[in-house]
């Protein structure tokens, strides 16, 4: 896989460093069912009155859902809901370090690309080209900058607190919804 630059390389970096979080008190241990019972109940009735009939109606319809739900690993950012202030400002705040790691290790990037334009898929010719870039940045600023970028990227991969639970459907059992509708009509003609 071939990265364009820096940026594009180091949200997969920290993606991969920041693993689960532990849950915390208060939530479900993953895998947990629970059962989501929803009836909603829609009632109607009135009457009117057109030149020659009288129009009453009385409408009752109601549906019933039923779903077992599997609980997922707590997490600290919501999966069903956009993020609140707080959340989206942790999130840009992330994005700036990302950003910081990127331009402090720009110069190396920038070596290790010619490095790669120079040896193309010649593994003897990356190691030997890796080895002299290593050797010669020894002790150099460019060195330390990059070295640098290392609080950027930790302080970007840490997690939050978990705050948010998931449920996803359960395999176990499909939801189940049921109607029943309830309807009278009726129309008299006026004298």
């Amino acid at each position: 896989m071939k990265f364009r630059s820096l940026a594009s390389l180091l949200p997969l970096c920290a993606a991969s460093l920041a693993g689960p979080s532990a849950a915390a008190d208060g939530f479900a241990a993953a895998g947990t069912k629970a059962t989501l019972s929803v009836d909603y109940v829609y009632e109607s009735a009135g009457r009117k009155q057109d030149r020659i009939d009288l129009h009453e109606w009385r409408v009752h319809r109601s549906a019933s859902l039923v779903a077992t739900l599997a609980a997922q690993p707590p997490s600290p950012l919501p999966t069903m809901q956009p993020p609140d202030a707080a959340q989206s400002a942790a999130l840009n705040a992330k994005a700036g370090k990302g950003r910081a790691a990127a331009a402090k290790m720009a110069p190396m990037m920038a070596s290790v690309e010619q490095i790669m334009a120079r040896c193309g898929d010649d593994e003897a010719c990356i190691t030997r080209e890796t080895t002299r870039l290593g050797s010669a940045m020894a002790g150099t600023a460019q060195l330390d900058q990059a070295l640098g970028a290392k609080a950027d990227i930790d302080a970007m991969a840490r997690q939050g607190a978990p705050r948010y639970q998931p449920g996803r459907r359960s395999p176990s059992r499909a939801a189940t919804a049921s109607t029943r509708p309830r309807t009278s009509f009726t129309a008299t003609r006026s004298a």
